[in-house]
């Protein structure tokens, strides 16, 4: 297929940046050439870009995308040349080369006569130079800055000349783009980044476009959508790119496989094998248990995946390949394809080879480390230590392109050379593998003496794993929750415990944790976790708090979540790529769930839509206390749709709508709402282009209401004559305590009145005016007084 007709792009964000103003929430939904404008920049002085994603998320497509746009002449037009590397390629380079080799040698060969104005002429206008280097994951070289390279004409090591590229003491002012997992992204890489940017996966309707784009028949293409959203645990794997091209290719079978649709990621390359192999032998028939009929090939490209990964190979020789006693009926099967990264290389004994995908890699890895015996129960623990600390220095230094056969009853250490994530993977699919559907296929396949052993050491270290996470919480302080911050290990683990479908495992799991709050921030948490999450923490004992921020869970992760959340107390969900719809859809189950009672949605995608889910679970569920939806893309309409169940909601203490525009009307509304109210003691409405009008609602409600403590109103379109009006609301208040006011447009008049409040309000210890237009002299007389603060 051509790539302009089936490229589907993912969602690509800009993370949120904390030191950057411009940037504090985000930008989630990039156009793919958002990669190249001035939105979210880090450091303008660096020219590298960092596009950061998980195996699987269309990196490498991206790239391709980015580079068929310029040759097509579709954009990026002010590029003259355009130089795509792969890191996988580069790592395999040992003689030292130039920057003029670099581009001319391993990447495109101008005409002799030609090259060196060619080269001056990229020398003169960097500008006009694209680089891009894909996989730098791959790469393998500890990033570091300690060698400086600056001559385009002196030869260097192959780590060097990119490092220096990177970092811009070579084609300085050349863009740069570089893709990579997240997890070998280090402190001294990011001093050379100049914007950031995160692929997440498909969206819902990233996922039927991409059905459609790859389906020309609409009735076929109608057909695997309706069977991938009948299913939830398939809906969430199809988030990643990779698993909607398994579902795409393999759709006759999932179709054939009524009931039984795949489950889990294990299940899910099960399934393109069995689809593969029937696809290379017409004898074969939908029935037969395909790992029986092609065992000896399995075998084969099991043991060169693990002697790969061991080794940190992801390219094979053509005499690699073949020491292994993989034949052309193997090859013909489709796993083990011609590299594009050596396609210059022509004759048969030059020929490169890699498996389709990294994580097929790791599939036929975990094959052979279930199936043959050679490769001993023991050493099955390295797979699961939760603590255990990747480093590149400590990878076992090796020849390029040279497989070395590896013996593991003599080598029990031999797993600690796989790289990270990968190793991760393989144990993921190791663990998939042990699952019930899938155990007896193995056993009728190879008749492995150590299977079962194998399978209860695996159980064994699971266990252990989470109960390492549960040992290491700290004890609560007084007057606070116990918490656990778990890290992404620990989702990891519980991955592989949904893999292998054993509830009484996953019970066994959590019986033991005794918190009231758990933290996975930053976790790198997606639909296919959040399906993994849902399975084991459903049987927690008691209620928690989840605190979710800042993964990728987006609507198709709500979905997979809600198993779950009945045992959930509270729930954070900040910057996760949420729109109305997966808020409508948690919205439909929280009024069955007794324990479910706040609520953090801030930074994400909300729209007015939702609101009236929203207003409906205020007006039905009175034990609901918190809502903060900051942030988001709430109007006067939303604002409105919220007041109106606000008014019959009697629980309700924390309301936060921050960073949104619900304007006048929409504050009004909420002001009117807030005048009788006796539970809220909190509201935020910072930054919602307030003006005159909200500003008298806001008035008349702290004259009637008795129980609100902080208002918070900074960063709005207030004037003098309603902080007259508020302060005077404040003398017959006697419940608030904190009014946060800053940033509008108050002058000496303005502030004199909150003064003047002060002297008659002793409830009130404090208000915030930074940003007033106040002389030196006055802000000085002011701040002489007692809880007002006007300087800053």
């Amino acid at each position: 297929m051509c790539l302009e007709d089936i490229y589907t792009q993912s969602v690509l964000e800009i993370p949120e940046n904390p030191n950057n103003s411009d940037n504090m929430q985000g930008s989630p939904n990039q156009d793919l050439l958002s990669i190249f404008n001035a939105q979210g920049l880090i450091n303008n002085k660096a020219d590298s870009i960092l596009i950061l994603g998980d195996a699987g998320s269309g990196k490498s497509t991206l790239l391709q995308q980015i580079q068929h746009l310029w040759a097509d002449g579709q954009a990026l037009q002010n590029f003259s040349f355009i130089f795509p590397f792969t890191c996988r390629r580069l790592y395999c380079i040992t003689k030292p080369l130039s920057l003029k080799a670099l581009l001319f040698e391993q990447c495109c060969w101008p005409p002799d006569q030609l090259q060196d104005k060619i080269f001056q002429f990229i020398l003169d206008n960097p500008r006009k130079v694209l680089i891009t280097f894909d996989g730098f994951d791959e790469f393998k070289f500890a990033f570091t800055d300690d060698s400086r390279h600056c001559s385009p004409t002196e030869p260097t090591g192959i780590a060097g000349l990119v490092f220096n590229l990177i970092q811009g003491n070579l084609m300085k002012d050349c863009l740069k783009v570089v893709t990579s997992r997240p997890d070998v992204v280090n402190v001294s890489l990011r001093k050379y980044v100049r914007k950031e940017m995160h692929l997440k996966g498909f969206s819902e309707e990233g996922i039927e476009f991409f059905m459609r784009k790859h389906h020309s028949n609409p009735d076929t293409a109608k057909d695997i959508i309706s069977l991938v959203k009948a299913n939830s645990s398939l809906h969430g794997l199809c988030n990643i790119p990779v698993f909607c091209w398994i579902v795409s290719k393999c759709h006759k079978q999932l179709i054939n496989c009524g009931s039984k649709t795949p489950q889990t990621m294990t299940d899910m390359y099960v399934l393109t094998l069995k689809h593969f192999l029937h696809h290379s032998s017409t004898r074969l028939k939908v029935t037969e248990n395909v790992l029986l009929e092609k065992v000896n090939s399995i075998k084969h490209l099991g043991k060169l995946a693990l002697n790969g990964l061991c080794q940190g190979l992801y390219v094979f020789s053509y005499h690699d390949v073949a020491k292994e006693g993989i034949t052309e009926e193997d090859l013909t099967l489709g796993f083990l394809v011609l590299s594009r990264n050596f396609s210059d290389e022509k004759p048969v004994s030059s020929q490169y080879y890699e498996f389709l995908h990294i994580t097929f890699q790791c599939f036929f890895a975990a094959l052979y480390m279930i199936m043959n015996d050679d490769v001993s129960s023991a050493s099955l623990h390295q797979l699961f230590k939760w603590n255990r600390k990747p480093t590149r220095e400590s990878r076992v230094k090796i020849s390029h392109l040279c497989l070395q056969p590896i013996l593991p009853r003599q080598r029990k250490s031999f797993l600690r050379n796989i790289e990270i994530r990968n190793l991760q993977i393989t144990a993921t699919f190791v663990a998939g593998l042990l699952s019930n559907a899938l155990y007896s296929n193995l056993v009728d396949s190879w008749q492995p003496i150590k299977l079962s052993t194998k399978c209860k050491i695996i159980k064994r270290c699971l266990t252990k794993g989470i109960q390492k996470h549960f040992n290491s919480i700290p004890p609560a302080l007084k007057d606070e929750k116990k918490s656990m911050h778990a890290m992404p290990d620990f989702v990891w683990l519980i991955k592989c415990i949904y893999e292998l479908q054993d509830m009484t495992l996953s019970e066994k799991a959590v019986q033991g944790l005794d918190i009231d709050h758990l933290k996975m921030t930053y976790c790198g948490i997606g639909p296919t976790e959040c399906t993994a999450l849902a399975y084991v923490l459903k049987h927690l004992k008691k209620p928690v708090g989840m605190q979710l921020d800042h993964n990728s869970i987006g609507d198709i992760g709500i979905e997979q979540l809600i198993p779950c959340l009945h045992k959930c107390r509270a729930l954070y969900l900040r910057d996760n790529n949420i729109t109305d719809k997966g808020l409508c859809r948690l919205m439909e189950h929280v009024l069955h769930w007794p324990n479910f009672q706040k609520i953090a949605l801030f930074n994400n995608r909300l729209m007015d839509e939702c609101m009236n889910s929203v207003a409906y679970v205020l007006k039905h569920k009175q034990n609901f206390l918190s809502l903060r939806l900051g942030n988001n893309f709430i109007t006067d309409v939303g604002g409105q749709i919220l007041a109106d169940g606000l008014s019959e909601n009697k629980s309700i203490k924390y309301l936060g709508l921050w960073g949104n525009q619900v304007g006048d009307t929409g504050a009004k509304a909420i002001a009117d709402a807030l005048q009788d109210n006796k539970t809220v003691i909190w509201l935020s409405l910072v930054g919602n282009n307030i003006g005159s009008v909200g500003g008298e609602a806001l008035a008349a409600m702290l004259e009637k209401n008795t129980v609100l403590e902080e208002l918070w109103l900074d960063e709005n379109k207030l004037r003098d004559s309603d902080a007259i009006l508020i302060a005077k609301s404040l003398k017959k208040n006697d419940a608030l305590k904190v009014l946060k006011i800053s940033n509008n447009d108050f002058s000496r008049s303005g502030v004199s009145a909150f003064a003047e409040a002060l002297e008659s309000n002793h409830t009130i210890t404090a208000i915030w005016l930074k940003g007033t237009k106040l002389t030196i002299e006055e802000k000085e007389r002011f701040e002489q007084l007692d809880r007002l603060f006007v300087k800053g």
